[in-house]
C-alpha cells in the first residue's frame, strides 16, 4: 500500500515538474515575441486587393513602415477602440520598430507607389495625406491622440511618382527630437476609395546624437 502511494506521490511530482517547465518556456516564447520587431510579412497587411508601398530616403535596411490597408467606406465604420487598436499595431510593438525619416535635406521626403492586384497603377486622382500629430510629444501611448493636430494636403506627383515632403510640426526647443506621426493616405482606384495608415518617426538627429544635449 504505502509503495503505491509513493508512486502516486512520484507521478504526481513528475507532473508538476512537467507543468512548471511548460508554463516556463511559454512564458519565454511569449516575452520573446513581445521584445522582437514585428515580422516583415506582418508589415505591410492590406484587407483589399490594393495597397501602397513607402520608400523613405536614409531608412534603416531592415524596418520598413507598418502599413493596413482598407477600403475607406469599411474604415469609417469601425469603431474607436478598434481604430486604437490600429493605431496601437502600426506604432510598432518595440522601440525603433517604425522607421525615422530624417528632416534634412532630401532625406525628409517620402515616397508612395500604389499597387492593385499586384501590379502597379496610378489612382484616378490625386491622393490626400493626413498627418496627425500627438497633443502631447511626450506620450507614452502615441497613438492616443484625440486631442492630436490634424494636417491635411495632396502628395506631389511627377509623372506618375508620388511623394510628399515631411516638417516639423511642432515648435523646436531642443537640439535633438524624434518625434511619432500618423499618416494617412486617401486615394481612389477604378471607382473605389481606399485608406492605408501607417506610423513614423521623425527627427533631425543623426546615428548616435546625444538626446540629453537640448542647447542649440
Amino acid at each position: 500500500m504505502n509503495k503505491t502511494k509513493g508512486i502516486k506521490i512520484l507521478k504526481n511530482i513528475i507532473f508538476a515538474i512537467l507543468i512548471f517547465f511548460i508554463v516556463v518556456v511559454g512564458i519565454i516564447l511569449f516575452i520573446n515575441l513581445l521584445v522582437r520587431p514585428t515580422a516583415e510579412h506582418k508589415r505591410n497587411i492590406s484587407k483589399t486587393n490594393a495597397k501602397i508601398i513607402v520608400d523613405i530616403n536614409d531608412k534603416s535596411k531592415t524596418r520598413t513602415p507598418i502599413i493596413r490597408t482598407y477600403k475607406e467606406e469599411e474604415y469609417k465604420k469601425f469603431s474607436k477602440d478598434k481604430i486604437r487598436r490600429i493605431k496601437g499595431v502600426i506604432s510598432g510593438k518595440v522601440e525603433g520598430d517604425i522607421p525615422a525619416v530624417h528632416l534634412k535635406g532630401d532625406k525628409d521626403i517620402i515616397y508612395i507607389s500604389f499597387i492593385k492586384d499586384e501590379e502597379k497603377i496610378v489612382p484616378d486622382y490625386i491622393p490626400e495625406i493626413e498627418i496627425e500629430i500627438p497633443e502631447d510629444e511626450v506620450s507614452t501611448a502615441p497613438y492616443s491622440t484625440e486631442n492630436a493636430k490634424i494636417i491635411k494636403d495632396k502628395l506631389k506627383n511627377e509623372d506618375g511618382k508620388y511623394s510628399y515632403k515631411l516638417k516639423r510640426y511642432r515648435t523646436q526647443y531642443e537640439k535633438y527630437f524624434m518625434h511619432y506621426n500618423i499618416i494617412r493616405i486617401y486615394y481612389e482606384v477604378d471607382g473605389e476609395r481606399y485608406i492605408s495608415t501607417f506610423g513614423l518617426n521623425a527627427t533631425n538627429a543623426d546615428d548616435g546624437a546625444n538626446f540629453l544635449r537640448t542647447k542649440h
